[in-house]
């Protein structure tokens, strides 16, 4: 398909290749050398707001699968800490950094969901003030 055929709001082949390279490579200029481009045609590409949102949902994306490898581990890690918590044969300063470590990740979880929360709530209050013409 000739990268001319393809709408303004659709990734051409090579905006595509951009994106997923930028994932791998440090830099723009990085990620257009790697797929046969200038710098300047990445740089001018990446200032179109279809291609900004494809590289946000691609990041996200990776992003969250990165995070469901963590969830894998998130189990055994609890485990072993409560373990090392309630091992009476520890010393007392590692079975106290467990129990913190251990704490503090519930303190966390704790305020990521009322965050979480409040945001859903903020949202359905600003789709509300749309409906009623505000902006």
């Amino acid at each position: 398909m000739s990268e001319n055929i393809v709408s303004e709001n659709e990734l051409t082949d090579t905006q595509e290749k951009l994106i997923y390279a930028m994932l791998v490579v440090p830099t723009v200029s990085q990620a257009a050398e790697s797929i046969g481009i200038t710098a300047d045609t990445g740089y001018r590409f990446l200032k179109l707001k279809h291609v900004q949102d494809a590289y946000k949902q691609l990041r996200k994306q990776s992003f969250e699968n990165a995070l469901n490898g963590l969830l894998d581990v998130v189990e055994e890690s609890v485990s072993t800490l409560r373990d090392i918590m309630r091992d009476k044969g520890a010393p007392a300063s590692v079975r106290v950094r467990s129990a913190e470590i251990l704490l503090k990740s519930a303190i966390e979880v704790h305020k990521a969901q009322e965050l979480e929360e409040k945001l859903e709530d903020l949202s359905e209050l600003a789709k509300e003030w749309q409906k009623h013409g505000y902006r």
